[in-house]
């Protein structure tokens, strides 16, 4: 090989090392303005969909990425949507999703789940000694079917089913139904104060309902409407999935063994 052809072998094998690590400084300022550029674009497509929700009076609380490609999940206090990231379409209701097998899988399912354990240490819990399951129960104090769940309260427990109270009075978080229930989210113990007001007797111990009482009603309820609930009780699986209506504790444990 000649001088000339072994220079220029040499010249384009430094020219390689030397790309190479330039390349490598270009990539490293690429991904920052590819992040920048991600993020404005995010940001811009936050404030679309927050700008057009608002309009219809519909406040946005949270928005979150989507299993649904190019949609949003958006949370207001009204109930959660997907909304598209221009923020041009929004659906309203439940989306399911197929495995490669064909079960279906409810979207939503898996935030429901994630709201209704963040009130854990607000609820009012019936613990089964031998838990094989846990449901949370959206209740109403002067709701029968209500009533009834809870006197068969020993079934479900016996079934290894524990059952977590979250308030829904169907009036609204301010009335007298409201401040009763604050009354039992006051009681020193919850458990009898929830036993009483399902009996139609005076609560046990019962105390002046505190303005933080009152705010767990408040959040509680508007929890259930966020989630779709119109009428209790409403019980909520430990997947998310939203039961409406009473239903005795051997079909519900058919439902959580599925």
């Amino acid at each position: 090989m000649s001088f000339i052809r072994r220079t220029s072998a040499m010249f384009i094998a430094l020219l390689s090392v030397i790309s190479f690590t330039a390349c490598s400084d270009d990539q490293a300022k690429e991904h920052a303005v590819s992040s920048s550029v991600v993020e404005a674009s995010q940001a811009d497509s936050e404030q679309a969909i927050t700008q057009r929700l608002t309009t219809l009076g519909l406040p946005v609380e949270a928005i979150h990425d989507s299993e649904v490609d190019g949609f949003k999940q958006v949370e207001t206090p009204f109930g959660i949507f997907y909304v598209s990231s221009d923020g041009k379409h929004f659906i309203q209701g439940r989306i399911f999703e197929f495995d490669e097998k064909g079960n279906m899988k409810d979207l939503l399912a898996a935030r429901f789940s994630k709201l209704v354990d963040s009130q854990s240490e607000n609820m009012i819990v019936f613990p089964a000694k031998n838990e094989k399951h846990v449901i949370t129960v959206f209740t109403d104090t002067t709701c029968g079917y209500c009533t009834k769940l809870h006197k068969e309260m020993k079934d479900y427990n016996d079934a290894g089913i524990t059952v977590r109270y979250l308030a829904y009075p169907r009036q609204g978080y301010q009335g007298t139904v409201a401040d009763k229930m604050a009354q039992i989210w006051c009681a020193d113990d919850k458990q009898q104060a929830m036993e009483d007001a399902k009996s139609n007797r005076a609560i046990n111990g019962s105390k002046p309902a505190t303005a933080e009482c009152k705010n767990i009603i408040k959040e509680q309820y508007l929890l259930g409407r966020k989630m779709g609930v119109n009428g209790t009780p409403a019980i909520v699986l430990p997947n998310g999935d939203l039961v409406p209506g009473y239903k005795p504790a051997q079909e519900l444990l058919k439902d959580l063994e599925k």
